[in-house]
This record gives C-alpha cells, structure tokens and sequence, in this order.
C-alpha cells in the first residue's frame, strides 16, 4: 500500500461517513441530464464528504458493454443518470480534497465544475470502424480550466471501467504540437523549471505510487517512470525532435509526444470503500508533479 499522505487525516476522519453510500445509488429519472449533473449531492453539500462508486455503477457498465445500442441505453436512461449523478459527486468531492493542495482546481469542486470536468459517454464514431455510440466507462479531468476547454495543460484523471480497466492518471496528453515544442524549449532554457519537474518525479510518495519500470534505459527513477509510460502508450518518438541533438542530457524528455503518469485499479478496489481514498491519496501525490508541469506549460 502507499504511503500516508498529507490528506490522510481527512480521509480517515470522513471515510466513515463515506461507508453509508456503499448501497446501491438510488434510480432517478430527471427531466434531463443537466438536472441530474447538477442535481444535490447524494449525502451533504459538505465538500469534505467522500464519495464512493456504488456497486450499481459497473454493474450498469458491464451491462451496457453487452448491450451498447442506443435502444438499450435510452431503457436504461434513469439507471445511466443515477450512475452519472453519483460519478459527479464522486469528482466534486475529489477536487475539494485535491484543492487543498493545488488550489488551481478549486473550480471543480462545484457541482456545476464537477459536471463539465465530466467527458461525454457518446462516442464520435465519425472516423471510427468502430459502429458503438456508448463509451462503457466514466471519465473526467479534474484542471484549472476544466475539460472541456481548449487550453493545453496538465490535469488530474480518473477513469471507472469494469474489467479492471479502471485508473487515475495526470499529465498532460498530446498536447499540440506548438504546445509541446514551447513546453521542449523551456525544459532545455530554463533549468529552475526543469530541476522542479525532476524533483517533482522523484518525491517518495510518487515513486511509491507509480512502479518502477522493469526494463528502461532510463536511470533518473522519476524520469524512467514518465518514460515508461510515453513508451506503454507509443507516444514517444524514434529519434530526437527536431531542432535538437540526439546527444542532449535531457534527450529522454525531449523525446515525450504526452508528459503522464497512471495506475490501474481492480473491479474489486472500485466497489470498495477504500477507492475513494486511494483516489485521494494519488492525486495528492501527483499535484507536485502537475505543478511543476503547468508552471513549464505557462512560462
């Protein structure tokens, strides 16, 4: 298990209050799904509460896995909206945590914040050979902006999927290429910047996070992390970037096409009462990490 973090005070004070929300969430059947985003919380508007997933949100995933049509989701829709409405307080409550530590986030911690920090279940299936209009899985981006604006910066994630598909995450992932070129530049011209994103990859709480990479040609620990996971999700390139030499000391973040870090959680880690918690711990484990990156983003 990872270590205590600073939050660990809190969560242990509240977790029990988070126990009651093991039942199953209540069916609702809104107006719309606006009203069911921004509907109250299942427990109390105190942000301090965690929130727990209830064994009812992947049981409705799994289902919808093996039934995605939109005949079957529109039957189902009070069952989508009570897993939605309880996914929402679930992120509201994260962010209020999560605030603490980096405050930038502070605007997620509304239930109106929390609703659009949520990605859309619709899939676009424009380009897609892939003819399935439901994701089977809940997202959402807990940043400054919120997700749905078009700013390139770095952001908390937590992803719920059955199947042991589930994760948190930060970073920031492909960002456009003039992002990533001004955010390559500053790595190499401003040392203070870089030396703070290096220390932040190496705090013992996220080294105790994130596990080591087996294989890696990498030998700073928390550069090899970063590395590994560029390297798991193809989002690095062959050679160096252009403009740059293949010999540069800092050539193993240069290479990054995506600057993130994850973990994966079992069905079983979901449906219980220490999700929330483990949740909590990691993003504030991480905050350093996305600190130093926007502060790079932003120069």
């Amino acid at each position: 298990m990872p270590p205590k973090s600073k939050n660990s005070g809190v969560v242990d004070g509240v977790v029990r209050t988070a126990k009651r929300q093991r039942k199953a969430a209540p069916k609702s059947d809104p107006e719309s799904e606006d009203e069911a985003a921004d509907a109250a919380p299942e427990t109390t508007r105190n942000s301090q509460l965690l929130v727990c997933i209830p064994n009812s949100t992947l049981a409705f995933l799994r289902e919808l896995k093996l039934n995605n049509a939109k005949e079957w989701f529109y039957a189902h829709d009070s069952e989508y909206k009570a897993a939605r409405k309880n996914f929402v307080n679930f992120v509201r409550s994260q962010a209020a945590l999560l605030s603490r530590t980096d405050p930038s986030v502070a605007g997620s911690a509304t239930d109106v914040g929390a609703s659009a920090a949520l990605f859309r279940i619709n899939r676009d299936i424009r380009f897609s050979a892939d003819p399935t209009p439901y994701k089977t899985s809940l997202s959402a981006a807990i940043s400054r902006s919120g997700k749905r604006n078009n700013v390139a910066e770095a952001c908390y994630y937590v992803v719920v999927e059955p199947n042991g598909n589930s994760r948190f995450g930060c970073g920031v992932y492909m960002p456009p290429n003039p992002t990533l070129t001004h955010l390559r530049e500053t790595l190499v011209s401003n040392a203070t910047l870089k030396s703070n994103l290096v220390q932040a990859l190496n705090s013992p709480a996220l080294l105790a996070l994130i596990p080591a990479p087996v294989d890696t040609e990498v030998e700073d620990p928390g550069i090899a992390r970063l590395h590994a996971s560029a390297v798991k999700n193809n989002l690095i390139l062959k050679t160096a970037p252009k403009g740059f030499a293949a010999s540069h000391p800092d050539i193993h973040l240069l290479r990054l096409k995506s600057f993130t870090l994850g973990i994966t959680l079992t069905d079983d880690v979901v449906e219980s009462d220490e999700f929330p918690t483990r949740c909590s711990e990691f993003f504030t484990a991480v905050a350093p990490f996305v600190l130093a990156l926007n502060a790079l983003l932003r120069e």
